[in-house]
């Protein structure tokens, strides 16, 4: 019970978050060559890299190129296509992806990888598409939240939620090939709303809550470690599907 309400609870301050309203500072102009996200020539005031000069790339954005990962960025993405060749990795700031705008590319999407600190990815519209979404990473100091309320998210691999990791789907549609992998009791899942479609297993480790929301895995449900958790109900009861429940991790 008290896991639940500390769940919930963080809910509530992360969805608290993502209505609040930021003052953009800097706004993607793509004066200079390549398109480069990186690059401060494309920003009318430099590059998004704190929390009072935040970053907009506006719905008249077109092609946009991360040549480098972001660290300490602050970008509200309304329009634009961001592409990227490698692995793209956001540590230290808060990334908002609005009904325009689109991420898209074969390499997967990591939060807060390699460096201590915290980051926060806001989708309420728009496509995520990937090879895969890793929340958090393996670290005592590492932590970060993927918070969707809507859009599309489209991984043809799966969703990994690590030490501190925090998904919170409430609406929109997901679409994951792989599977939902908790790799870590510090990992919490949370689903709502939306529609779930999970080609492969789901489970593991860490602490689900479902509350809402149409979901089906094709593999199995699984709760390998002591400590796991999975709670059903809430206002609103979820669909919940499996093909089977063992052992099987996604």
């Amino acid at each position: 019970m008290e896991t639940t309400k500390l769940i919930l609870s963080t809910f509530a301050v992360v969805a608290l978050a993502s209505t609040a309203t930021v003052s953009a500072q800097t706004i993607w102009t793509g004066a200079a060559a390549g398109d480069n996200v990186n690059t401060p020539g494309n920003w009318d005031n430099g590059l998004p890299t704190s929390v009072g000069n935040p970053g907009t790339i506006p719905a008249s954005a077109g092609a946009l190129f991360a040549v480098f990962n972001y660290n300490d960025y602050f970008v509200i993405q309304t329009g634009g296509t961001l592409t990227s060749n490698r692995t793209l990795t956001l540590s230290g700031g808060s990334s908002t992806l609005n009904s325009s705008g689109s991420i898209t590319s074969d390499q997967p999407l990591g939060l807060q990888g390699a460096n201590d600190g915290h980051q926060d990815f806001f989708m309420n519209g728009g496509t995520l598409s990937r090879s895969g979404l890793s929340v958090s990473s393996a670290g005592t100091n590492r932590s970060a939240t993927f918070n969707m309320s809507g859009g599309d998210l489209d991984l043809s691999g799966g969703l990994t939620g690590n030490n501190g990791g925090m998904i919170i789907i409430s609406g929109g549609t997901v679409d994951i090939a792989g599977g939902i992998r908790l790799n870590s009791l510090g990992a919490n899942l949370i689903i709502s709303g939306g529609t779930v479609n999970v080609g492969g297993n789901f489970g593991r480790e860490g602490t689900i809550l479902l509350t809402g929301g149409n979901i089906t895995a094709g593999g199995h449900f699984s709760t390998t470690m002591s400590g796991t958790s999975l709670t059903l109900g809430g206002t609103s009861a979820a669909s919940f599907t499996v093909d089977a429940t063992g052992s099987d991790q996604p």
